[in-house]
């Protein structure tokens, strides 16, 4: 674990020659946004589907699905299972407006078009990984 200030896991692994470190927001810009949202009376709800999932593990990554006794493939990779709870909680909570609502803070890993279709709502803030 990297539990000291400023260590980042919410948000996805690359493995191999894919192992490059995308930044997000700026930390600091993020928290700030978090405070005013608090000192707004607004509610923060933080949106992490984890580090395995949002990553390029083969066995549990982005692309991967189990396989079954078989052999064969079953279910739902990474990407669909994270693609359908990030549009269910921008269904739910999302605004139009970003001072709207709870501010969404959404970590979405590694992966170069996380939401494909997905519009993410204006009161999202939306970020490859997160201050732990």
């Amino acid at each position: 674990l990297l539990d000291v200030p400023g260590a980042k896991r919410a948000g996805g692994h690359k493995f191999g020659d894919a192992a490059e470190h995308h930044e997000g927001d700026d930390t600091t810009d993020l928290m700030a946004r978090v405070l005013q949202a608090k000192a707004a009376g607004r509610r923060v709800v933080l949106v992490s589907m984890g580090t395995i999932l949002t990553g390029d593990s083969p066995n549990y990554g982005w692309e991967a699905r189990k396989k079954g006794v078989d052999g064969r493939p079953r279910g739902l990779n990474g990407r669909e299972l994270c693609r359908a709870a990030w549009s269910g909680v921008f269904d739910a909570l999302g605004e139009t407006r970003a001072e709207d609502g709870p501010l969404l803070v959404v970590s979405v890993g590694p992966q170069e078009d996380p939401f494909g279709s997905i519009e993410p709502p204006a009161n999202a803030v939306c970020v490859p990984d997160l201050p732990q």
